[in-house]
């Protein structure tokens, strides 16, 4: 897991306030690949400012005042506004997420002149842009070079209209999406042994040029791509939360040879799928130990 995040202040403590400036970033940061499912945060009364959240990876879970439960996946972009319960946690390994906490009398119409509504959930494609002025937001507050408030409020400004661009491209792209809809199911159901692109287009009833074309667009990555990373998530699934033997697992998947499957594995995760298992129930133990102390 890696952490990331940078305050105004010491240390995280107190630097939720609101402020009477223009706009004020109180603080940014994001988490890598969290291994840990227990990972989460309770505010029953909230928080005194804003904040936006923004999940590039894995799933977390909101729950809202009325009772409801939202599922948000990579993409997924969630703004609450002061005093709004705050109740989400990580249920899905490896989940990445950036937030930002701001304030000023000028953020509520920031988030209405951006297209943005609290406690609403948007979506866009997942985009590496997004954690750059994450990054450029936390160096600027961590250096604290001259006028680095204003610059960071700068990049935030960019940053929030850089994902309202996103979410109106994204729905550009539904009609398009929805004609991949026949090959995305077959990937989701079957993601290997592949299908050809030309069965695949079939599938669609479009030539096979077409969407190879289309799919790269709304994904971003090539068919063959998408469906080798879908097979691999589903993989750590299964090797984190079963007894499942590797080969079993890759006999699941659609894979006849474990150890191409284990190449492709590693490659993916950087790891075999043994030290994999091994790492997500160490860290697993270990909270679970730190949870006990901390009663």
């Amino acid at each position: 897991m890696l952490f990331q995040s940078a305050y105004y202040g010491a240390d995280s403590s107190g630097i939720h306030n609101a402020s009477d400036d223009f706009l004020h970033i109180n603080n940014t940061g994001y988490y890598k690949d969290m291994i840990s499912k227990t990972y989460g945060t309770n505010r029953p009364n909230g928080l005194p400012d804003w904040q936006i959240i923004y999940v590039f990876s894995g799933k977390m879970e909101h729950h809202f005042a009325d009772g409801s439960i939202s599922l948000l996946t990579p993409g997924d972009i969630i703004i609450y506004p002061p005093g709004a319960l705050q109740r989400y946690r990580c249920v899905a390994e490896l989940t990445s997420y950036a937030w930002v906490h701001f304030t000023g009398h000028a953020s509520s119409e920031l988030v209405e002149t951006t297209g943005f509504s609290p406690l609403k959930i948007f979506h866009t494609q997942v985009n590496s842009t997004a954690i750059t002025y994450i990054h450029s937001m936390i160096e600027e507050i961590r250096r604290q070079k001259p006028c680095y408030e204003l610059k960071a409020v700068s990049i935030f400004l960019d940053y929030m209209t850089f994902l309202a661009r996103e979410i109106k491209n994204e729905s550009k792209k539904s009609a398009k999406y929805a004609k991949l809809l026949p090959a995305l199911r077959e990937i989701e159901n079957n993601p290997f042994p592949h299908k050809t692109n030309e069965e695949y287009a079939a599938l669609c009833g479009i030539d096979s040029y077409y969407f190879i074309h289309l799919f790269k667009e709304v994904t971003g990555l090539s068919p063959l791509k998408y469906a080798t990373d879908l097979s691999m998530r589903k993989a750590g699934k299964l090797i984190s939360e079963t007894d499942m033997d590797v080969g079993d697992i890759s006999s699941s998947l659609g894979y006849d040879d474990p150890c191409y499957f284990s190449r492709k594995f590693r490659k993916f995760y950087g790891i075999t799928p043994s030290e994999y298992r091994k790492r997500q129930r160490d860290t697993e133990n270990a909270f679970s130990a730190r949870a006990l102390l901390e009663k």
